[in-house]
């Protein structure tokens, strides 16, 4: 490289670094001068009121959780129900 060259680059590099630094102190805002405001959560319990519940939950519909059997001989690998005749 010639003497010319390696000069283009120092200049080069040294305006970079200074045009980065201004750039970055405007798009970075140190900690002492943010100003945000956080609304705060109401607390959460764990207590469910079940008053006026039966209004929107039927308590006579099929559980979907149990294994339900169709036919006569069990499906290998699946259970049955409980207190079917079909074991």
């Amino acid at each position: 490289m010639k003497t010319k060259d390696l000069t283009t680059l120092i200049i080069v590099g040294v305006v970079s670094a200074v045009l980065s630094i201004v750039i970055s102190s405007k798009i970075f805002v140190p900690p002492s001068q943010r100003q945000q405001s956080v609304t705060q959560v109401p607390k959460i319990s764990s207590d469910f009121p079940t008053s006026g519940i039966n209004k929107y939950v039927n308590n006579t519909t099929l559980n979907p959780t149990v294994t339900i059997q169709i036919g006569d001989k069990p499906i290998p690998g699946i259970g049955t129900v409980k207190g079917s005749s079909n074991q």
